[in-house]
């Protein structure tokens, strides 16, 4: 409000001093005051409607979308189904098959008791390298060797008789020219001989078996190894069955190379051939591979199994041992490799093992197949498609025979 100035006047001096104001300024200043209100309030009107509109909006939107998508969907109810779709393509000739085998010796023999004795002692132990012919142990049998004194005693016995009856043989043989002994005599007396002769040589024999006993007392190794087992002790009772009954005292095992043998299945044995390269690793060390070559098959599947008796030959004197259990990687080469699809083609139904497939004119076409490999995402097909095929990757339990549908390409829908 601006003061009123109101002028006394006197003689002397002129006194100024503030006058209250009027009632026509007064209504003049408020009507000042009103026009700065107005503004204020007009704003916030506006941020009222602004709210109001906001809230309409975020309440009405998604009725908006929803109504969007009926018309949408209501448009493509007429329209043919989308599918993924994808190609038939052509396997690798080349595969590689990793199957478990087992390690063994290059040459093996486990040695029996030929003779009933007991261990007198034994020259070499479990791990000691050997030479053919080396002595490993000592059978100590008493009663062999009073068999053999008493064959041999035999055996004195009949070259006596033999000779004696040689000599009546000849005598009589001699009188019989004279006319003194008739010839019945002499060839009686000739018989006699004969079986003193016999008699001998089945005395002979007889010392010449235990005579042979009497060696198997003395335990050899049969060729150049290394003691894997030693099954006897100082004084242990022997017995010479062989087989469950029997006494192993030693396994010789010859090490330096070593078998694999491992069983191809049916699908890989037509590529197994001799002198193939394999790569044989531990499971516990298998970025360390030991390369082998295929020395032998068995040329037939086992009927039991359907599988391919393989050896295969890998140096030894390295990290593999006897008796472990490997893996074992094959290479081989197909003479017909199979069609590859993506496994997520695949239609098991009551039917069948089948794959939804696309004519030229984009209908459904149900082929049953025949599955080969499983390689995790994709599948071996061996029987029932054509390389080339446009197959449905993601079909589903309605589309049948005959069915019209919009294929797209993996990528135009954005998988990977």
């Amino acid at each position: 409000m601006r003061p009123t100035m109101v002028r006394w006047q006197n003689e002397e001096d002129v006194m100024t001093m503030p006058h209250p104001p009027t009632e026509p300024k007064l209504a003049e200043d408020a009507a000042l005051a009103g026009e700065r209100r107005r503004p204020a309030l007009g704003r916030y009107v506006l941020l009222a409607f602004a709210v109001m509109a906001g809230a309409l909006a975020i309440g009405a939107l998604p009725k908006l979308r929803q109504r969007d998508a009926l018309t949408k969907a209501a448009a493509e109810s007429g329209a043919p189904k989308r599918v993924l779709v994808g190609k038939v393509t052509a396997g690798s000739k080349r595969v590689e098959t990793t199957l478990p085998g087992s390690v063994a010796p290059f040459q093996s023999a486990p040695l029996y008791a030929r003779t009933t004795g007991f261990v007198r002692s034994y020259k070499v132990d479990l791990g000691d390298r050997v030479k053919a012919g080396d002595l490993l142990a000592v059978i100590d049998a008493p009663e062999t060797k009073e068999e053999l004194q008493l064959a041999e005693a035999r055996k004195r016995e009949a070259e006596l008789n033999l000779d004696i009856s040689k000599s009546i043989a000849e005598r009589k043989d001699a009188l019989s020219k004279s006319g003194l002994v008739s010839q019945q005599d002499v060839d009686e007396q000739r018989a006699k001989a004969n079986s003193a002769a016999a008699a001998l040589g089945t005395t002979r024999a007889e010392v010449g078996r235990i005579g042979a006993l009497m060696n198997y007392q003395r335990i050899v190794a049969p060729f150049d190894g290394v003691v894997v087992r030693r099954g006897v002790e100082v004084g242990s009772l022997v017995t010479p069955n062989v087989g469950s009954a029997g006494t192993v005292l030693f396994e010789i095992g010859k090490l330096d190379t070593l078998k694999v043998f491992v069983d191809v299945p049916q699908s890989a044995a037509s590529g197994v051939r001799v002198g193939t390269k394999v790569s044989v690793s531990l499971p516990s060390s298998p970025k360390a591979p030991i390369e082998g070559v295929v020395a032998r098959t068995a040329g037939a599947l086992d009927p039991s199994t359907r599988t391919l008796r393989t050896e295969i030959h890998v140096p030894g004197g390295g990290v593999l041992l006897s008796g472990a259990f490997v893996r074992v990687r094959i290479a081989t080469e197909r003479l017909a490799p199979p069609l590859i699809v993506a496994a997520s083609a695949l239609v098991v139904r009551k039917e069948g093992t089948r794959i939804a497939t696309l004519d030229a004119s984009g209908r459904v076409l149900l082929k049953t197949v025949v599955i080969g490999r499983d390689l995790g995402k994709d599948l071996e097909i061996v029987d029932g498609l054509t390389l080339g095929d446009t197959v449905v990757l993601n079909a589903s339990d309605d589309l049948v025979d005959g069915t019209v549908v919009n294929p797209v390409e993996p990528k135009a829908h954005g998988a990977p």
